[in-house]
């Protein structure tokens, strides 16, 4: 769930979001998130998911879904985090563990869930982006898709045990590789 607020100071508003997930498993807990300041200063701490069960609960859900899925956020969301941040290839691959575990889903190959899905999608794609104003993101889906199957297919398989996600090169690989 996506809670969503205006937050005003003087003339000036700005649309806040948070994201609220509930029934989900957070392995191995909450850590504390420094949440940045509009006017500077030190960041708002507060608790939050580790990085990889962002990616999980995404992850397992583009997969339940398949081609039904019209969670645009979910898939913008992974394709963003995975291009800025590393991510622990163990710790994704426990957290889709523990998060299909918890939803009864069977993990099955993402590339063939979603196969031929950028094509159909592309036209709500294109719609949902334009009307948030999302230019950062790529105006084809299939790109966004192809990224976002490279980054969490070898999740669902336990392929990526020690590994890490490197965002500038957009691959997983050893430590040593992040150079």
């Amino acid at each position: 769930m996506r809670v969503g607020l205006d937050a005003r100071l003087a003339r000036a508003v700005a649309r806040f979001h948070v994201d609220v997930n509930v029934g989900d498993p957070i392995w191995p807990k909450p850590v504390v998130v420094g949440l940045p300041r509009l006017r500077g200063g030190a960041p708002i701490k507060i608790a939050g998911y580790p990085l990889h069960m962002v990616h999980a609960e995404k992850i397992v859900t583009a997969v339940q879904r398949g081609p039904a899925n019209t969670r645009w956020r979910d898939f913008a969301d992974v394709w963003t985090l995975a291009n800025r941040h590393p991510v622990n290839g163990s710790d994704l691959q426990k957290a889709v563990h523990e998060v299909a575990l918890h939803r009864h889903a069977q993990l099955l190959p993402l590339q063939d869930v979603l196969d031929g899905f950028a094509d159909v999608a592309q036209p709500k794609w294109a719609a949902w982006r334009r009307r948030n104003g999302y230019d950062h993101l790529p105006e084809l889906f299939q790109t966004v898709l192809g990224e976002v199957i490279d980054f969490a297919q070898p999740a669902l398989f336990g392929e990526i045990t020690g590994q890490r996600w490197n965002p500038g090169k957009k691959h997983w690989g050893s430590v040593i590789d992040d150079r």
